[in-house]
């Protein structure tokens, strides 16, 4: 009698699955050399410890992004824009979809600066991370007003001027667009407050370089032209000029001046000037 073996495989009895033996971590690898050091001093006792800000307007006044994120890895916050008074903002709709992203158009609603200090002063006190207040206006007199109310304020870490806001005295005209009006806003504010400034510029202009520091510069070479001594002479610095060195001519080169009668700084110099006003 032949025997037929079954084709189907009874189960096996599953093996007792032993636990592997937990491998002891690795040891700590020697850093090679310490961590870089990514701190960027802008003056005035404001040292951040990165590079990385917020932009204004991007992350409300921090706190409501104080459960979402580590904001203290932050190298500064910059606040929404703070205005005198209360502002409602610009009527919806404000954000539209674009082929390349979006654009907005809140119209720098916020509660006024004197709420602002309020509600979060006393919470941006208590955490390491600096924080730059955003300030816009109106007018230059708008400006000096809320950054002295900010000035001493336990938690302002600094003041970021925003320019480009219409210039209500010019016709609406924005500061940015206008040189010496950037530069006046700039300069008012500058004597308003000891607090770190920065001054956020506008891109919807033709050259960017053309900034509040072109115009000053400009101011300060006004000034000086008439109480400068004659070792002083203008020096080209890219766009502007400025006074910044003072070259002592050696007797070769007067010489050779007034032999050829021509002078680098202009054809009346001070020497003729001295002649005539003796005279």
């Amino acid at each position: 009698m032949r025997t037929i073996r079954s084709a189907i495989v009874e189960p096996r009895p599953a093996a007792r699955r032993v636990p592997a033996p937990i491998a002891a971590p690795p040891p700590a690898v020697a850093s090679a050399g310490p961590a870089a050091d990514l701190s960027v001093d802008l003056g005035r006792g404001l040292c951040l410890r990165n590079p990385l800000l917020v932009a204004s307007g991007t992350f409300g006044y921090g706190v409501e992004y104080a459960d979402v994120v580590d904001i203290e890895r932050l190298g500064a916050i910059c606040c929404k824009g703070t205005t005198l008074r209360p502002r409602q903002g610009n009527r919806p709709p404000r954000v539209t979809e674009t082929p390349a992203g979006m654009l907005n158009s809140i119209g720098l609603q916020n509660p006024g600066v004197d709420a602002v200090l309020e509600r979060y002063a006393a919470q941006w006190a208590g955490w390491q991370v600096p924080v730059i207040v955003n300030v816009a206006g109106e007018s230059i007199e708008d400006y000096v007003q809320v950054v002295r109310k900010l000035d001493l304020v336990p938690g302002i870490a600094g003041v970021e001027l925003n320019i480009s806001c219409p210039n209500v005295g010019k016709g609406g005209l924005q500061f940015a667009i206008d040189q010496d009006a950037a530069a006046a806003v700039t300069r008012a504010v500058r004597r308003a407050t000891e607090l770190p400034l920065i001054v956020k510029l506008s891109p919807n202009v033709a050259d960017i370089r053309r900034s509040p520091l072109r115009s000053r510069t400009r101011a300060r070479m006004r000034s000086r032209r008439s109480t400068r001594s004659p070792g002083w002479r203008s020096v080209a610095t890219g766009p502007a000029r400025s006074w910044a060195t003072r070259t002592a001519a050696s007797p070769a080169r007067q010489s050779s001046r007034s032999r050829s009668g021509s002078s680098t700084r202009s054809p009346r110099s001070w020497a003729s000037r001295s002649s005539r006003s003796a005279a």
